[in-house]
């Protein structure tokens, strides 16, 4: 008898994880874990995250790491679990990013922050709203034609 080994950051977990984005977002949204990520709108289930600038020092420094990166940093290790703490904020952001645009891409969030237009090194507030699966349809949908 054979055993599958899947090694703990095979695509396959990586899929999983990814799938419980929304999920675990909302929880901390709820329990309110970070000042700089919270509910906007939670009746039109919008909220709004801190995007800080990866590039201050104070992003990259490990004691700061979590209180600056917040939401993004938690994510991080919720994924990755403790054995890549010691990654850039730019990998941490972008990681977030990701999944993000991921759920974007597949019509299960939308970003309604405007193009950034950030000016003397300003962090900005970034807002998105998750779509619920009955405001999801399909083109084909409306060209649906009853039967008679």
């Amino acid at each position: 008898m054979s055993l599958t080994y899947f090694a703990p950051h095979s695509s396959l977990l990586a899929t999983l994880m990814v799938q419980q984005f929304i999920e675990w977002l909302k929880e901390h949204l709820n329990r309110e874990t970070f000042p700089s990520c919270k509910w906007k709108d939670k009746e039109q289930e919008s909220f709004e995250i801190l995007w800080p600038r990866a590039d201050r020092a104070s992003c990259n420094d490990q004691a700061n790491k979590k209180e600056r990166l917040g939401i993004m940093y938690l994510w991080y290790v919720h994924k990755f679990g403790n054995s890549r703490l010691n990654d850039e904020a730019t990998a941490i952001k972008g990681n977030f990013r990701s999944c993000l645009n991921s759920k974007i891409s597949n019509g299960e969030m939308e970003n309604l922050s405007p193009r950034s237009s950030r000016s003397g090194g300003q962090e900005e507030w970034k807002v998105y709203r998750f779509i619920n699966k009955k405001e999801k349809s399909t083109d084909c949908d409306s060209a649906l034609i009853p039967l008679l």
